[in-house]
Order: structure tokens, then sequence, then C-alpha cells
């Protein structure tokens, strides 16, 4: 049972979607994202080790996904603490979920490379 309520869960993949806490399935994180200041981490879920860092979230963001297991068929979690201002769009891969403990901006760079500045959350049917 999920004792949290209120956090924003992308699950990626075979759907996008916001995870009915009663429903909702507690996986341990690949990643787990965080700044300090200006510098932002991407700390390994298994080891402790922050394997990611640097001053763009976007960067950091992006390195911890493309760091999960590739050509999987089971679900891997990458969460976000903090609020992050990202200056390129993010790729998820399939089978990911991307747990949003904050906030997410899209900052104007993205608008003039052609990106909606907008998050879609849709709920699964």
């Amino acid at each position: 049972m999920v004792k949290e309520m209120g956090k924003i869960v992308l699950v990626l993949g075979l759907m996008l979607g916001i995870v009915n806490p009663s429903e909702a399935v507690i996986a341990p994180a690949s990643y787990v994202i965080y700044n300090n200041g200006t510098t932002y981490y991407a700390q390994n879920g298994q080891t402790g080790v922050n394997d990611y860092s640097g001053t763009d979230a976007s960067t950091v963001i992006q390195s911890a996904l493309n760091a999960l297991t590739f050509g999987r068929t089971w679900k891997e979690k990458v969460v976000l603490k903090g609020n992050f201002s990202l200056a390129e769009r993010l790729l998820l891969p399939n089978y990911t979920i991307l747990e949003i403990q904050g906030s997410l901006l899209a900052t104007t760079s993205l608008e003039a490379q052609g990106y909606p500045v907008l998050i879609d959350v849709v709920a699964p049917k």
C-alpha cells in the first residue's frame, strides 16, 4: 500500500499516466536526482554513489535515464527530488517511471527550439 499521496508519477512505455496510489507498486529507484546549490546529482539507487553531476539539470537527468538497463521489459524508476529547470528535452526510454517530487520548469530555450513548453499527464483508461 502506498502511504504517500500527491506525487505525480509518469509511467512511460506502455502507458503515460497518473498512478492511483492504492494500486501503485513501490519500486526502488534506479537513480535519485537532486541538487545542492547550483549542482545537480544523479545518485545510483543500488550503490549510493553519485554517478553523474553537473550544473545543467537536463544533462544530469538524461544521463541517468540513458544509464537504465537497455532493452528491458520491466520498469525502472528515476526520482526527481526538488525543483528543476529544463533547458533541453528529455527522452525517456520504454518501461520508465519518472517520479517527480517537486516541479519541472521548461525554460524558454526549449520553446525557441520548437518544443512545446508543456508537460502532459494523461490518466490511464
